[in-house]
């Protein structure tokens, strides 16, 4: 696919590259790309707070390891609440 044909007019492909990093970095949502294994390709900083890995570490992973490690510490939230008398 040639990227020249999706960028705007008077915009250099390297420009417009910066320009959506810098979206997916400053974004206040988890923002995470994934190959067609679900093989983690791109990973924001909201991913990392969120999910507890460095982007270094994500890298390559299978996304659905993640979202088992998402779960167990929802639970364990839930269970943390639920014992102190917050049943939120």
């Amino acid at each position: 696919m040639d990227l020249a044909e999706y960028v705007m007019p008077g915009k250099s492909v390297e420009s417009e590259r910066r320009r959506f990093e810098s979206l997916v970095e400053s974004a206040s949502s988890v923002i995470a790309d994934l190959d067609l294994r679900c093989r983690i390709t791109l990973f924001n900083h909201d991913a990392e707070v969120t999910i507890g890995y460095d982007e270094n570490e994500a890298m390559g992973k299978n996304a659905f390891d993640f979202l088992v490690l998402i779960e167990v510490r929802r639970i364990f939230r839930a269970a943390r609440r639920k014992r102190n008398g917050r049943n939120l």
